[in-house]
């Protein structure tokens, strides 16, 4: 009995030595994060950089026509022409599943809408509008006015009515096509103060039938002439007696520098303007955009490429990043599209879909990590300390292999093995065990959401661009990795810091100007044609590091310029909405918070002991709703909120820390008018909208 003891006891002793050989032993390798993350730039490490090919090299070559990318999909359609282009679900089935769309019928649609456009009469350098979340006749009126060079307006479908009406009498729209009974309702209450619209043409003819019904009398716009009302298919039936050569003829006029699209900002400050890009700036942003993600160090067997590829379109439209992944690059590429229902139907898309592609803004991000924090949390201590050790041997061997460093044999079958049984198995659940490619941009995201990400074998590609750059300025991408940064500057780009911080670029993806406003043109490039950013930045051994935005800069009374970015984009918690920092003119930082209520009625709810509640049951009834209400201004929940400010404030100096704080009962959003439609946060609207609450802040303080 005693040698069967001493036998299991040695063999418990051999398991333990193992598993701390395998996944605890320090291996060689430098932490990479203390060389990414040194605030001394003569210590920075100087990344090993692949070279590119430059866009302006393609586009110079006198072969324009056929590197557009509407020439692109009539070259798919004939090569492989039963190959699905387009995925898109169905909504008169229960189990809503996706439907292809070939290549070869993605391009007879483009020219039928190309077609029908012409019979309108919807002349070169017109515009038709579009107000509609992402689906495949998105992607035909698109397309099909390149086709013809009619300028496709999309109108976030978020917008208010005033927005609008600005879009629709800015850019002097003769036609707009609307996808749901509310959009259209937005259209209708504009009709009469708007001088060119003629049509309407609705995606859903079920949502035609109904408003025509509703709407019996006719509709007259500011001209006197009756709106018309379409249905999808009339309005395709136009372009019957249009011929192809008729079409042909106009595409093979278009010139590189004519403007293919306006895009219109999201209005962060004021109404949105009309952001003209030509067609070489799309072509070039495309073109850009591919020769980063061909180069994939963590996943060097992943071709972007290979017709096989998938990418889950969710992100609006009518912003041109979403624009450039899910119409423009895969036609440079060839991979296969799949919209997703909505936003809120996202996390089960990603599991149905497995996209090998997936771009997202910070927000999506930080709620999937918040999301895996939550579950972590629940689990035995040790194994949720096994599973953020694990995590992090899987981030310093993906940054070291991303930054094109050598890496021990410990390490990369320690990696390999916590992918194949923690990792991968966490992948899958989410629906990333295929993707190759993550996409983020559109607002600042935290350092700490990327290094956590990359413990998932999911290195975010951090992208900085805007819609007057096509969404391309700078990009974190292989062998140039900088979680601190937002990369360096991509193929064919330059940039440089003005005298007062802002950052300039200048590349063939920038705009021509803003459409009719020649002063705010005029404004927006410096006099050797760097286009200004508005933001502020530092460059650092190549590396470009946003540090907030010139307009958005707060002066406290001490004379203290801070950047609020870095707060708001660091304070996070999955029951946190959002935050806004608060000090113009004042003696202190402060800030506002808003909850999130889901998740503060689950917070609530696994915590009943502590809100003084012992049987969990009886807060069955609790609705978001109510928990916001109820629990936004807890002690609790203030404590919490207040630990996490404390956090963020260890990390600055005393004039950047935030002093007083605020919960708001209301939840910020879309809706609300405290977010775009990217979910960028509307600062001016906010102060405006909450400045009787920030008054209590500063309420008897001494100035």
């Amino acid at each position: 009995m005693s040698s069967l003891v001493l036998a299991l006891s040695l063999t418990l002793v051999v398991m333990v030595v193992v598993v701390w050989l395998v996944l605890f032993k320090e291996t060689p390798e430098t932490d990479p994060l203390s060389i990414m993350f040194n605030d001394d730039p003569n210590s920075m490490d100087k990344h090993q950089h692949v070279e590119y090919q430059d866009p302006n090299e393609v586009l110079e070559k006198g072969e324009y026509m056929e590197e557009t990318n509407i020439y692109k999909l009539r070259l798919w359609s004939k090569q492989m022409p039963n190959r699905p282009a387009l995925w898109y679900k169905n909504q008169s089935s229960q189990a809503k599943e996706y439907i292809p769309i070939t290549f070869k019928e993605y391009n007879d649609h483009v020219q039928e809408v190309a077609k029908s456009l012409l019979a309108l009469g919807i002349k070169r350098g017109e515009t038709c509008c579009i107000m509609s979340g992402n689906n495949k006749e998105w992607n035909y009126l698109d397309l099909g006015c390149l086709t013809v060079n009619v300028i496709c307006g999309g109108i976030y479908f978020s917008s208010s009515e005033l927005q609008v009406l600005h879009l629709l009498n800015h850019s002097e729209a003769k036609m707009v096509v609307v996808e749901k009974k509310d959009h259209f309702e937005k259209v209708k209450r504009c009709i009469s103060k708007l001088t060119d619209l003629q049509k309407v043409v609705f995606i859903n003819e079920s949502v035609l039938n109904e408003c025509l019904k509703e709407n019996p009398e006719p509709l007259l716009n500011a001209s006197g002439i009756q709106v018309q009302l379409w249905s999808w298919s009339d309005f395709i039936k136009l372009g019957e007696n249009i011929t192809q050569d008729q079409v042909d003829e106009i595409f093979k006029s278009i010139k590189t520098n004519d403007v293919c699209t306006v895009i219109y900002t999201s209005g962060t400050t004021g109404a949105p303007k009309a952001v003209q890009l030509t067609y070489r700036a799309v072509t070039s942003a495309t073109l850009a955009a591919r020769t980063i993600a061909k180069y994939n160090e963590t996943h060097p067997d992943f071709d972007i490429e290979n017709h096989n590829n998938t990418y889950l379109s969710v992100l609006p439209l009518a912003h041109i990043a979403e624009r450039l992944l899910t119409i423009y690059i895969p036609l440079r590429c060839g991979y296969q599209v799949y919209f997703a229902e909505s936003i809120f139907t996202l996390l089960n898309d990603l599991q149905v879909v497995r996209p090998h592609i997936f771009f997202g803004v910070p927000r999506i991000y930080e709620k999937i990590k918040s999301g895996i924090e939550t579950n972590l949390s629940k689990v035995n201590p040790i194994v949720r300390y096994l599973i953020q050790h694990c995590m992090k041997q899987v981030s310093k061997y993906n940054t070291l292999v991303a930054m094109g460093r050598s890496t021990s044999s410990l390490l990369d079958f320690r990696a390999k093995l916590i992918y194949k049984f923690i990792v991968g198995p966490l992948k899958r659940k989410i629906g990333f065990d295929r993707t190759r490619v993550f996409g983020v941009g559109s607002a600042p995201i935290s350092k700490d959401v990327m290094i956590f990400f990359s413990g998932l074998d999911a290195m975010l590609i951090n992208i900085y661009g805007s819609s007057e750059s096509s969404a391309m300025g700078s990009s974190i991408r292989p062998r140039a990795l900088h979680f601190d940064s937002v990369g360096v500057p991509m193929p064919g780009t330059e940039i440089k810091i003005d005298v007062d911080g802002e950052v300039l670029i200048k590349a063939p993806s920038t705009m021509v100007g803003y459409a009719k406003d020649e002063k705010s043109t005029k404004a927006a490039f410096t006099e050797d044609g760097f286009l200004r950013t508005g933001d502020l930045g530092i460059l650092r051994n190549g590396f470009l590091k946003i540090t907030g935005r010139k307009k958005d800069i707060i002066m406290t009374k001490n004379g203290k310029n801070v950047a609020p970015a870095y707060f708001e984009s660091s304070l996070q918690h999955d029951i946190i909405n959002g935050s806004l920092m608060i000090g113009d003119d004042k003696i202190f930082l402060s800030a506002i918070v808003s909850l999130e209520p889901t998740q503060l009625m689950k917070y609530v709810k696994d915590h009943h002991k502590e809100f003084g509640v012992e049987n969990v049951d009886s807060l069955s009834d609790l609705t978001p709703e109510r928990a916001l209400n109820t629990y936004h201004n807890h002690p609790i929940i203030y404590k919490l909120v207040e630990s996490l400010i404390k956090q963020v404030n260890s990390k600055v100096s005393d004039a950047e820390q935030v002093k007083k704080f605020k919960i708001l009962s209301k939840s910020f959003s879309i809706d609300g008018g405290e977010f775009t439609a990217t979910l960028k946060t509307k600062r001016h609207e906010i102060l405006k909208k909450y400045e009787k609450e920030i008054d209590e802040i500063y309420s008897g303080v001494k100035e």
